[in-house]
C-alpha cells in the first residue's frame, strides 16, 4: 500500500486505529478532526471491554423502558418528548426486544468480539501502553427477583459464541466480592471482559501514529467533499487546504 495516500475524517478511537492499522500495511495517512484528536466521548467513556456481551434490546426491556420514562436516574432514560422520529425509534427497538433478534445479533457480534479482542491485544503489544489493561474478567451484576435466571441466560448465550462467560448467584458473588449487598441477586463473571484508561491509551496511540508518520491535524474541520464523477477523490478542509 505504499502508494496510497489515504485521509481519515474524525480522530476517536475509530479513526485512529484505522491509522495505526493501515500506516502498519505502509499507507501514507492524513486524520484531521474538527476538534482535538483523542477527545471527546473516546477519552471520556467508562473504558469498558465486554466481547460476548448481548445487544441492549432484549425481551422485556421495552416495557421496563416505558416504566423508566418518567425516572431522570432510570438505567435507560429518554426524556419524554412529542416526537415522531423519536416514537418510530421507540417503536423500532421495541420490535428488536425479542429471542429470534438477540440471537441474531449474537451472530454478528459473536465473531466481531472474537477479532476485536486479538486486535487489541495486538495494538497494546506493539504501542506498549501503560492504559491500566487489567484483563481480569468484568462482572455484570443483577438486582430483583429475576436475577438469577436473568444470570443463567446471558452466560449461557455467551457461551454459546464461545466466550467464556460464568453465572454466579449472589451468594457465589459475595464470596468473591464482599462489597456487593443482598439486593445483588447474582452476576455474570465476562472472563475475557476487562478496562482500560481511555485518556491514556489514546496519548500512546497518538504517539505511536506520530512515529509511523501518520499526520494528525486538530481543530481543522472538513468543508465540503471533492468530487470526481460519481466518486469522491478528497476534501477540502477549513484551513484551505485540499487533500
Amino acid at each position: 500500500m505504499g502508494d496510497k495516500r489515504i485521509l481519515i475524517v474524525g480522530g476517536g478511537i475509530i479513526g485512529l486505529s484505522t491509522a495505526w492499522y493501515l500506516a502498519r500495511r505502509g499507507a501514507a495517512v492524513t486524520v484531521v478532526d474538527g476538534a482535538r484528536p483523542a477527545g471527546s466521548a473516546s477519552a471520556g467513556n467508562a473504558g469498558l471491554f465486554a466481547p460476548g456481551h448481548p445487544p441492549l434490546p432484549r425481551p422485556g426491556l421495552s416495557r421496563l423502558a416505558l416504566r423508566w420514562l418518567g425516572d431522570a436516574d432510570a438505567p435507560l432514560y429518554i426524556p419524554p418528548r412529542p416526537d415522531l422520529g423519536l416514537a418510530r425509534w421507540l417503536w423500532s427497538f421495541h420490535r428488536s426486544c425479542r429471542e429470534d433478534r438477540v440471537a441474531e445479533c449474537m451472530g454478528v457480534l459473536g465473531p466481531l468480539g472474537h477479532l476485536t479482542l486479538a486486535c487489541w491485544r495486538e495494538m497494546l503489544a506493539a504501542i506498549g501502553s501503560d492504559c491500566l489493561w487489567h484483563g481480569n474478567g468484568l462482572l455484570q451484576v443483577y438486582a430483583g427477583a429475576d436475577a438469577e435466571r436473568l444470570v443463567a441466560q446471558e452466560a449461557r448465550l455467551a457461551r454459546q459464541h464461545g466466550f467464556a462467560a460464568d453465572a454466579l448467584d449472589g451468594d457465589a458473588l459475595r464470596r468473591r466480592e464482599p462489597a456487593f449487598t443482598p439486593a445483588v441477586g447474582g452476576a455474570v463473571d465476562f472472563a475475557d471482559g476487562t478496562g482500560l484508561d481511555p485518556g491514556r491509551f489514546l496519548a500512546d496511540l497518538l504517539a505511536d501514529l506520530a512515529r509511523r508518520g501518520v499526520e494528525v491535524r486538530e481543530e481543522t474541520p472538513v468543508r465540503r467533499l471533492l468530487r470526481a464523477g460519481d466518486r469522491v477523490r478528497g476534501a477540502a478542509l477549513a484551513d484551505g487546504d485540499d487533500l
